[in-house]
């Protein structure tokens, strides 16, 4: 790989593994056991000293607009985050969190998944951070997780200030990112909550934790 294509890897890289929720100013984050799969990538995030699992990709055609699914070790691993984080270009001049919107997640040809969106913004930050919350989560059928890691894109859709917006994201590579970021959660809830790098050993992989939940 060359090293313009490094360094463009590295830039979509930071963009794709910053925080989820809008940071405080004084708040630092780190991403470390960072993993390529396909169009996603998958790591470890520290964030004002908790940990994070992530598995996340940016939108077809519009580079500045990213999928995070995040997994952290509140109830075992059990739950995860949905969020869709916008790049405008513009600082915004307040905190400010409004919704719920609608939303609405489909991947491929499958039934769409009604949702519940907040979107928040930090004063200095020039990110949108929109939260899904599926409306029917234990709808009958596989569960979203299932869908993503088998699907080929997924479409996501809701409000943003006055205007509707939508994005379609590949799913190529989703599947094992998903996994590792889950099985890396689960290892470090097995482990006592301590992360990998104190211990000084690399993780054992997703083979050695089970499948997210479907």
């Amino acid at each position: 790989m060359g090293l313009s294509r490094r360094l463009a890897t590295c830039a979509v890289l930071v963009s794709l593994l910053g925080p989820a929720a809008p940071p405080a100013r004084a708040t630092s984050w780190n991403a470390t056991q960072i993993e390529e799969s396909g169009a996603w990538v998958s790591a470890v995030l520290e964030f004002s000293g908790a940990l994070g699992f992530r598995a996340a990709t940016s939108a077809l055609g519009a580079p500045a607009v990213h999928l995070a699914i995040d997994f952290t070790p509140d109830n075992a691993c059990g739950g995860y985050g949905f969020i869709l984080q916008s790049q405008t270009g513009v600082v915004q001049p307040e905190s400010r969190a409004f919704g719920p919107h609608r939303g609405a997640i489909r991947v491929d040809g499958l039934p769409t998944r009604p949702a519940l969106v907040i979107a928040q913004t930090q004063a200095g930050d020039d990110t949108y951070y929109l939260s899904f919350t599926l409306a029917h989560p234990h709808s009958e059928g596989p569960g979203l997780l299932t869908e993503l890691m088998h699907g080929r894109s997924v479409r996501v859709r809701t409000m943003l200030g006055q205007s509707e917006i939508h994005f379609r994201f590949s799913l190529a590579g989703a599947g094992p990112a998903l996994r590792r970021a889950y099985a890396l959660c689960t290892e470090y809830v097995a482990l006592g909550q301590r992360p990998e790098r104190e211990r000084g050993q690399p993780p054992s992989g997703p083979g050695t934790a089970p499948a997210p939940p479907p």
